[in-house]
């Protein structure tokens, strides 16, 4: 469904970008993949600082996925049903708000200018199961 993506991801809570942490970034157009990204200034001073992109077990289509973001001070985790996919150095210290959207419209869904959305097929849908967010005690 060209013009459409669902994303899992964080933003800064004073809406300053960079930086931005996608934990899950799903492009209809290549439903299959997913793209896990850090967007801002990492150690080679480039946006987006690096990026895993992957298909998971099973596809993506009909099947059901947890993902996981685990944040510390020196290390940023990512996981797809509980493995590993990706490890990096935390570059990021700002307080964020996490954000799950689904966008119609935009360059990220592939849908500039606007003639892909109009020619979508509708209804367009992802389903939730729930959402769990917890932290660590200091």
């Amino acid at each position: 469904k060209q013009g459409q993506m669902f994303a899992i991801w964080l933003l800064r809570t004073d809406l300053v970008y960079p930086p931005e942490i996608d934990v899950n970034e799903t492009f209809f157009e290549t439903p299959l993949r997913v793209h896990m990204t850090v967007h801002g200034e990492g150690p080679g001073g480039s946006d987006p600082y690096e990026q895993v992109v992957f298909e998971p077990d099973g596809g993506m289509l009909g099947v059901w996925h947890t993902y996981g973001f685990e944040w510390t001070s020196t290390r940023m985790k990512f996981y797809t049903d509980g493995a590993l996919k990706w490890d990096i150095p935390n570059f990021v210290d700002a307080p964020m708000y996490t954000m799950i959207t689904y966008e119609v419209g935009g360059a990220a869904s592939g849908s500039e200018p606007i003639e892909p959305v109009v020619q979508a097929s509708w209804p367009g849908e992802i389903e939730i199961d729930y959402i769990r967010i917890y932290a660590t005690k200091p």
